[in-house]
């Protein structure tokens, strides 16, 4: 993207950018917003010089690397959008943290070992990567909480 032909995808990104950081849509429109750039980015990088001999797995490489941009930059406006539902969403979450703080695998009649213990660390590292600065982008989240899952899934299974 710093070569100079791409001038034109480097400007449509940075004027979605624009656009989206001083919209004050729903949550719902906004997921649209960026599922229609990014059909159209696409689209569009899939016929620009730069990917047209590519194969379909380098196209797809890039689209993720522009996803991966694009989250970082909008992150706060399309995660953080206050709206009454969400707080509410958030609020009933929060207490229900609060009130089952106190569960322990043993409550769950799960046995207390200590690779059981070395899967549940492993399962809240996943999670707390959620908070780290640098995986903003919906695919990557995603993946950090399927892992947590399988991690704990494992442990019930056996």
């Amino acid at each position: 993207m710093k070569q100079s032909s791409s001038f034109a995808l480097v400007k449509s990104i940075k004027n979605f950018i624009d656009i989206f950081m001083g919209n004050q849509s729903s949550a719902a429109e906004q997921s649209e917003m960026i599922k229609q750039f990014m059909m159209e980015m696409h689209h569009l990088m899939s016929e620009h010089s730069l990917w047209r001999e590519e194969s379909e797995e380098a196209l797809q490489v890039a689209i993720e690397a522009l996803e991966r941009y694009l989250m970082y930059k909008i992150f706060k406006v399309a995660f953080y959008i206050p709206s009454t539902n969400d707080l509410e969403m958030d609020s009933k979450f929060y207490h229900c943290a609060r009130v089952h703080h106190f569960l322990q695998p043993h409550h769950l009649d799960i046995e207390h070992t200590s690779m059981h213990q070395l899967v549940f660390r492993a399962a809240a590292d996943e999670l707390r990567q959620l908070d780290a600065e640098r995986f903003k982008a919906p695919r990557e989240r995603l993946c950090f909480i399927l892992n947590a899952v399988t991690l704990l899934s494992s442990i019930l299974t056996t």
